[in-house]
């Protein structure tokens, strides 16, 4: 070859750059790919979790006050009082709460629209009476028990 057909050294540069960087692109790729893989799917289960525990506390605080009810009047509201602990979409995760005189329950449901596996959903508060005072058993309905603490996979008794 003659000397005017050669490039100058310093022009190769950006194409041995270029041939250097595919490897590393390519793994970068590969990485993102192994965390979009693995890591996002538990992501999204430790969200909707999060989510169902805000439904589960909104839950505790109306047991409570059927709980402070039962403990100022020595037994349960019956149905004309009932409606006194009903909210209808008290947060954004909530999409109701009623307390079932008949049943003796607490229901709340869901509202996550975004996880439409769990939306509309309801964790039950069930009340049981006994000589030692009033017990209350964390229950669902029909959320996926997946999604709920180990103490509340219990399903709740259709009517």
């Amino acid at each position: 070859m003659a000397a005017e057909d050669r490039a100058p050294a310093g022009e190769n540069k950006p194409r041995s750059l270029l041939r250097a960087a595919v490897p590393v692109i390519a793994m970068v790729a590969v990485v993102f790919a192994a965390a979009e893989m693995f890591l996002l799917p538990r992501y999204r289960d430790y969200a909707v979790r999060t989510q169902v525990s805000e439904v589960l506390r909104c839950a505790v605080l109306a047991r409570n006050s059927v709980h402070e009810f039962y403990q100022a009047n020595r037994r349960l509201p019956d149905e004309d009082e009932a409606a006194r602990f009903a909210q209808s979409a008290p947060s954004g995760q909530i999409g109701s709460v009623r307390y079932d005189a008949r049943r003796k329950a607490v229901f709340v449901a869901a509202n996550l629209p975004e996880y439409g596996h769990v939306h509309g959903k309801r964790i039950v508060m069930a009340a049981e009476q006994s000589a030692s005072g009033l017990q209350w058993k964390c229950m669902t309905v029909d959320l996926p028990e997946r999604e709920l603490p180990l103490n509340c996979r219990e399903r709740f008794p259709s009517q």
